[in-house]
This record gives structure tokens, C-alpha cells and sequence, in this order.
């Protein structure tokens, strides 16, 4: 439809002639994410009669390394079965009838793939070239991608490790495209923008699901933060985003946050869309995890929608070994990976909802 048209070239060819860098661009909302060098050129931006309007978003700050000192992700702990997690929400009845995820292509939105490349965990993925690519929207250099933060293939494990007798991941016949969004070394509203450029990338490489394990609310830079009034499914340019991919057919899984014990309490942006699944965390027993953040929306739709392991995730870590982890972050592809199996069924039987 009209939203996929590109943004008028001579809109981006003016903006570049003032001598600001576009890092990104988001053809559903018609704009760009700019640089300067120098913060004053906005005001020559501004007078260009196409720009309706401008925000600052943030400062360009360097990608952390693979191991941060600091995370903003839940650390490993516990133990479980991995098998467990899978059951706990009935996916091992798919596994039963053959249903893993295969010709169903899955996006994953997140902050680096550690050792993807070469990890054992996923030699199956590479050898049967279901690792369709990469691309990465904060260093804008798909290279680094294998080098960046951990976090990415943690989630990944989840999903499309396959170590038989050892660990299986819920969608391991899927097909992969990976995405970079997420700089862990900083927290700035440029985030958000560089989230709408994955998901709308995501679209255009024809994904069926995609899976984001990240929940903005506050900033480094506390003028840019939300408020819960905001988490109404349009405030958002995230959310706004979330939904359109939606709209134009692709299920978005978006981890509900890890605030749940925590001031702000509740579900963050994009978790918050419409016509998205959000997904909380669960202990072992089917409670919640305390950490895991709660709804409703301000508007008061029911978020998360499903729950999922959250407390103890069973996962393969960057060197190929078992380790365990907790997050929302974590229970998210949890079901990602089921509900490739699940269009997996459709697909193959030919159901249209």
C-alpha cells in the first residue's frame, strides 16, 4: 500500500545537502533518523518546507563489547530441563507431529549475535543455509554483527540451537534472518528508531515472525522518557511500527519487560502495540516471574497476552554450553519458535484465518 512507497528522494537529497549523515529511515512514518556533528544545523532542517517536524534523539555512543560490564539484561541463574519450558506451554505436542518451524522464516530484533558464525549449536542452521542473513542498524556494518553483544544469540539458542540429546530450541527447521537494533552500552530514544528500520526491514525480507526482545520506557537522558500514559499503543513510534507490521500480515513477539519489581512496574514500548503478542515470564510452578511487568495498556487492553518460562531459561550460550538465564527477553522466543510451528500447520494445510 501507500505506506511501502519510498520517501521522496529529493526530500532525503536536500536534507543530506545541509550536512547532515541519515543512519536510518522509516518509509511507514515517512521520516529519518539524522547525525550532526553539529546540533545548531537542525535549525536550517527545520525551515525545509516538506519537514513537519523534529525531536532529538539521542547521542551516537560506541556498541559495548560481547561481555558488558554492565547489562540492562536479566543475568544467568537457576537450573532446569530444557524440555520443561517446552512443555510447560504444550509445544512439545508440535515437536510430536513434525512441527519445528520449517519454511517459516523468523526475524529476531536484538542487540548482537556473539559467535553465531561459529558456534556449535547452530551448525545445522549455517550447514542448511537457513541463516539467510544479517543486517544491523546501529554500527550500520553487518560485519560486526558476530562480534557485537551476546544477548542476540542467547535468544537465538532458544529458538534454532539443535544439539540433540543435548538441547533443541523450539523452532529448530525454522529459517533466520538476524537484526541489529539494540546498542547495550547506552539507552537514548534513537533506539526506538533504529527498532522501526528492523521491523520494517524484517517485512521486506519477507518474514513470517519476528521476535524482539526489548522494552524501552527511560533513557539515560530522563527528558526523553515515558510515562505510563504513553503506553497506549500510539504514542509510540515502536508501537506504531509493531502494529503496521501486523496489519500487513507478520506476527510480532515482543518480550513484555523485566520491570515488574521495579518502580515503573509496567509493560514497556513496543510491548505495548495493537494487534501484537506480548509475552510475560513464569516460574517453574506457572507463577510469575517478579520480575516480569505487568498490564493492562493505559488504554486497558489485556498485556502480556501468553506467558512463558521466564525464571531459569534453559539455554546454549556463545560457546556452546548449557547455562541458564531469566528475562522476559528469554520467555519471549519461548513462544516465538512455537508459533512458527504453529503457521507452520496453517501453511501446510492450507488454513487461512
Amino acid at each position: 500500500d501507500s505506506t511501502d512507497l519510498p520517501i521522496n528522494p529529493s526530500y532525503l537529497n536536500l536534507i543530506q545537502q545541509t550536512d547532515a549523515k541519515i543512519h536510518c529511515r522509516s518509509k511507514w512514518l515517512n521520516g529519518v533518523t539524522i547525525s550532526l556533528e553539529d546540533s545548531s544545523q537542525i535549525s536550517v532542517i527545520r525551515t525545509l518546507s516538506f519537514v513537519k517536524w523534529t525531536q532529538y534523539t539521542g547521542k551516537i555512543t560506541s556498541p559495548s563489547s560481547k561481555i558488558p560490564k554492565k547489562s540492562k539484561f536479566k543475568a544467568p541463574e537457576g537450573k532446569n530441563d530444557y524440555s520443561d519450558q517446552i512443555k510447560q506451554v504444550r509445544g512439545d505436542y508440535l515437536f510430536k507431529n513434525g512441527l519445528k518451524g520449517e519454511n517459516i522464516l523468523i526475524g529476531v530484533l536484538d542487540a548482537g549475535f556473539t559467535n553465531v558464525d561459529t558456534n556449535i549449536a547452530f551448525d545445522s542452521l549455517r550447514d542448511e543455509h537457513r541463516l539467510l542473513g544479517t543486517k544491523d542498524f546501529v554500527s550500520l556494518n553487518d560485519a560486526d554483527i558476530f562480534e557485537a553483544h551476546y544477548h542476540g544469540a542467547n535468544v537465538l539458542s532458544i529458538m534454532a540451537a539443535n544439539l540433540p540429546d543435548n538441547y533443541v530450541g523450539t523452532a529448530p527447521k525454522a529459517s533466520y534472518w538476524l537484526i541489529r537494533t539494540e546498542n547495550d552500552g547506552s539507552e537514548y530514544l534513537v533506539e526506538i528508531d533504529f527498532w522501526i528500520a528492523g521491523i520494517e526491514f524484517a517485512d521486506s525480507a519477507g518474514v513470517d515472525v519476528t521476535n524482539s526482545s526489548l522494552s524501552y520506557t527511560t533513557f539515560d537522558d530522563p527528558s526523553m522518557n515515558f510515562q505510563y500514559q504513553d503506553m497506549n499503543g500510539e504514542n509510540s513510534r515502536a508501537s506504531r511500527a509493531a502494529a503496521m507490521a501486523a496489519q500487513k500480515g507478520m506476527i510480532v513477539i515482543v518480550s513484555a519487560g523485566n520491570d515488574g519489581n521495579k518502580p515503573w512496574k509496567y509493560i514497556g514500548t513496543p510491548a505495548d502495540a495493537k494487534e501484537i503478542i506480548t509475552v510475560g515470564g513464569v516460574m517453574a510452578d506457572g507463577n510469575p516471574s517478579p520480575f516480569s511487568s505487568f498490564g493492562p495498556t493505559f488504554d486497558g487492553r489485556v498485556k502480556p497476552e501468553i506467558c512463558a518460562r521466564g525464571t531459569s531459561v534453559a539455554l546454549i550460550d556463545v560457546n556452546g554450553n548449557l547455562t541458564y538465564g531469566s528475562g522476559t527477553s528469554y520467555a519471549a522466543p519461548i513462544i516465538t519458535g512455537l508459533m512458527a510451528g504453529y503457521l507452520q500447520y496453517f501453511k501446510e494445510n492450507q488454513i487461512h484465518i
